[in-house]
């Protein structure tokens, strides 16, 4: 009746006495995970912010670079991509050296 709170955990195997085992808190960022678990991780592959660039409109050359952006499923006028603490997403990269093109 006045059982103390418990926390139960399923797995998808059988485990044997003293094997280890670990648990998945699936994909957080480091505030998620210091949030709602009291910790964070020193290397997080979810640990990201996100920044968003565009081309200027004024720029000679935005239709070329806009066709171009479309044609390989990439936006114009603000696209988004991850950025972490520890590396540059290629994909970002490239978008940026589109953006920077001139004559």
């Amino acid at each position: 009746q006045d059982e103390p709170p418990q926390v139960v955990l399923y797995s998808d195997r059988s485990y044997k006495k003293f094997d280890q085992v670990f648990i998945s808190y699936g994909p957080k960022s480091n505030a998620d995970l210091l949030l709602l678990y009291g910790f964070a991780l020193d290397r997080n592959p979810f640990n990201s912010v996100s920044v968003v660039f565009g081309a200027n409109q004024q720029d000679p050359l935005y239709n070329e670079k806009k066709n171009f952006a479309e044609s390989n499923g990439r936006q114009i006028a603000n696209e988004a991509f991850p950025l972490y603490a520890d590396r540059f997403p290629d994909e970002m990269l490239q978008y940026l050296r589109m953006l920077c093109m001139n004559k």
